[in-house]
């Protein structure tokens, strides 16, 4: 359950700049550094942000899931 929370604290920390060093690739340094580009060419903000908004929100309901199976309840 705490895999989608890493993953956003990861990008906020690498958006911020706390995080891995620029030869990384971290959704949160793309998106800092397309935030300069944002009139221009907005989709390079634009894909950063969806894949981890996707991503956060897929392992959360695939977390939740596996959870509810795993104590036995139905799906209502």
């Amino acid at each position: 359950m705490g895999i989608g929370t890493a993953i956003g604290y990861g990008a906020s920390l690498s958006f911020l700049g706390l995080g891995t060093q620029p030869p990384a690739a971290e959704w949160g340094s793309m998106l800092a550094n397309g935030i300069q580009y944002i009139n221009n060419d907005w989709v390079m903000v634009l894909i950063p942000g969806l894949a981890v908004t996707m991503t956060v929100l897929t392992v959360t309901v695939v977390g939740r899931d596996l959870r509810r199976r795993s104590e036995g309840r139905s799906r209502i």
